[in-house]
């Protein structure tokens, strides 16, 4: 959140960092960079997720990490209603607070406080007035796009919250029928096929590995159908070798879409946003260089 600001209530948007499942972090030096240059631009609150990594947690543990908190943001949507936002996250001012029955505070105060759960005018559709945005990096869009399913099938149980909207970056997407990309990128420097291969084995608990697991393949027919889920950003790696299965994806989704390629690798993908951000501003900023999965 930005300077100056603080008057009043802005839109909030669940970030999920990438890592191909087993590295990575909410709080590492290249995600932090990247979540407050989102915060800045788009005039948002970004909240940023951890969420348990393999080996030591297989899946379904970061599914079920990122279906907890997006429950809990339901929450604080809830009590700030209750509340009726009578929120201060700075002076410790207690009004409109709700607690539980040990007498502790169900409500995060500085989210209560700045951010609007209720009121979303989204870069997206402008149309759209309510709700969260979820926005997922590699393998953390992965999650988001898990997430956005749940929301669908949920439907007004999540209310007040909804999902109004997902950012995909170039998802963690594979299956078992290779697209072009993946047979003519799949050597591809600094990330190739087969260390996307061990990541997802690492993954994956070893009776239910498959390349056209849930988790893994979004073009595999389950509920809900693709063309009911929100409003859609992709934006993919020219040479990125998963990239067409994500752009597959894109065009089954019903609603609306958009799709941005950039003619770089998977893996300076975040290095250069970061530093596109940098120039754009005429201002000075590390550019983390980190080695992860995705």
């Amino acid at each position: 959140m930005t300077r100056g600001r603080f008057h009043k209530r802005l839109p909030v948007v669940l970030q999920f960092h990438g890592g191909g499942f087993v590295s990575g972090s909410n709080d590492s030096a290249s995600n932090d960079v990247f979540c407050r240059r989102i915060a800045k631009l788009c005039d948002v609150i970004v909240v940023a997720v951890g969420y348990r990594l393999a080996p030591e947690s297989r899946y379904p543990a970061s599914f079920d990490d990122g279906l907890k908190v997006l429950n809990w943001m339901k929450k604080q949507a809830d009590l700030s209603q209750i509340g009726n936002g009578n929120f201060n996250g700075s002076d410790g001012n207690k009004q409109g607070h709700v607690f539980d029955d040990f007498g502790l505070s169900m409500v995060e105060p500085w989210l209560a406080a700045h951010g609007d759960l209720s009121y979303f005018s989204n870069l997206i559709d402008p149309v759209i007035r309510t709700g969260c945005v979820l926005l997922g990096v590699s393998c953390g869009a992965n999650i988001a796009d898990y997430l956005a399913r749940k929301a669908v099938e949920a439907g007004k149980l999540l209310d007040p919250l909804k999902v109004v909207a997902q950012v995909l970056m170039y998802p963690f997407f594979i299956g078992s029928v290779p697209t072009k990309s993946e047979i003519k990128l799949a050597n591809s420097y600094f990330y190739d096929k087969a260390t996307c291969l061990l990541a997802w084995k690492l993954f994956l608990p070893e009776e239910e590995f498959d390349l056209d697991h849930p988790a893994a393949n979004p073009l595999i027919p389950r509920e809900p159908p693709l063309k009911y889920m929100p409003p859609t950003l992709t934006v993919v790696a020219d040479h990125d070798w998963m990239r067409d299965r994500a752009l597959h994806t894109l065009r089954n989704y019903g609603r609306l879409m958009w799709m941005h390629p950039f003619l770089i690798t998977r893996m300076l993908f975040m290095n250069l946003l970061l530093l596109m951000f940098s120039c754009k501003h005429h201002k000075p900023w590390p550019v983390p260089m980190t080695s992860q999965f995705g």
